[in-house]
């Protein structure tokens, strides 16, 4: 079956319309899966109760932990929804929404260039990004903010490679204030921009994406009576060592001190390291010097900042943001891995064994945090 289906002709009826379908369809089964066969309860205590809880005080989005702008988004589903949807439903759908709008975005920048085989690069994209390995459909169903930061950063960074540079700046102004995870990937991809496509409204563009979390920062300060409050609780939590490794304590901390659940996690965020390192180092020798480039090493640079800084407690965030490697991959080795598939059988096989896997993946994941984390809360 893997065999038949692995040609350009059927790849390439995959238009951004039906891998949506494709996406909705594995979220709802895990969602499904969560939901009903493990009696998950998106709202008990963990970050989705955190974004609720936000939601409720949004008049003062102040959370020294979290930017508001995920409860925003409730909040404002809240009103529009009224008690049509309860709680748990309002996150759902609020997170399936913006998941929607990054499935397109993540097909339209797979098949970007890619001329007649971009249906096929853009589908190619959409299956690592949704089937990220443990997290791609889990993170939607389990309607954390993870979707929300995603989808403002991939659709600035089309923008940015469609020369859209103020409306980029919009997005990703947006992603600033929706999940600190991003903040890198946006410094880093503005870098890119300045390097790559600089003109005369880049540094216009710059200041109108800090200026919504500037405005946040100043008024928080003046609530918290503190400039450091933005940053005080996350540098404390997320970057102080646990152990005795001042860098790398996300991996060499879960491999060591995590039980069996940290060596998963740990390798699994040591694959990402490597897969990030080795294609950027290629991307880096590549001839050409266009903004694709340099878009690719900015998500590369991201990531590997995160491993490296990240410490235990939080290096989890390299797999949930790790699917952005999707983009880059596609763009760099997409035409390599299409020509391959149909030339020979044997990769046909791996690959659609791998998509079973990562399929797989999500459910074993669902499990362990339904079962097993959360009993340890």
């Amino acid at each position: 079956m893997f065999i038949r289906l692995a040609n350009s002709e059927f790849l390439g009826s995959f238009n951004w319309s039906k891998s949506l379908l494709l996406g909705l369809v594995l979220v709802i089964i895990d969602w499904l899966f969560l939901t009903y066969a493990l009696n998950y309860d998106s709202l008990q205590p963990g970050d989705a109760l955190d974004y609720w809880n936000n939601s409720l005080n949004w008049q003062e989005p102040y959370d020294s932990f979290h930017v508001p702008g995920y409860a925003f988004a409730l909040a404002a589903m809240r009103g529009f929804a009224g008690s049509f949807l309860e709680p748990s439903g309002i996150l759902f759908v609020t997170t399936l929404l913006t998941f929607s709008v990054a499935v397109v975005i993540i097909h339209r920048l797979g098949g970007h260039g890619g001329g007649e085989c971009r249906n096929a690069f853009g589908l190619t994209a959409v299956v690592i990004f949704v089937l990220w390995p443990m997290v791609g459909t889990t993170y939607v169903a389990y309607p954390i903010a993870d979707m929300f930061g995603i989808t403002p950063l991939v659709v600035g960074l089309l923008l940015l490679v469609n020369k859209k540079t103020l409306y980029a700046a919009l997005c990703l102004g947006l992603a600033l204030i929706a999940h600190k995870a991003v903040w890198p990937f946006v410094a880093l991809l503005l870098i890119a921009h300045l390097i790559s496509a600089r003109s005369k409204l880049s540094f216009v563009a710059i200041g109108v994406t800090v200026f919504p979390l500037g405005v946040l920062w100043v008024f928080g300060w003046q609530h918290h009576e503190s400039a450091s409050w933005l940053l005080s609780k996350n540098l404390a939590w997320e970057f102080q060592s646990t152990g005795s490794f001042p860098v790398l304590d996300g991996i060499f901390g879960s491999l060591l001190n995590g039980g069996s659940s940290g060596v998963v996690k740990g390798l699994m965020v040591l694959g990402i390291a490597t897969v990030s390192f080795a294609a950027g180092v290629h991307v880096w020798r590549l001839p050409k010097n266009d903004e694709k480039k340099w878009y690719s090493l900015a998500i590369f640079a991201a990531i590997l900042t995160m491993v490296v800084t990240l410490n235990e407690r939080e290096i989890w965030a390299v797999v949930r943001f790790g699917r952005l490697l999707a983009i880059p991959l596609v763009w760099h080795f997409g035409e390599v891995f299409i020509a391959l598939i149909e030339q020979s059988r044997t990769i046909a096989f791996i690959t659609g064994w791998t998509i079973v896997g990562m399929i797989g993946s999500q459910f074993v994941f669902g499990y362990y945090m339904a079962k097993i984390w959360s009993a340890g809360l």
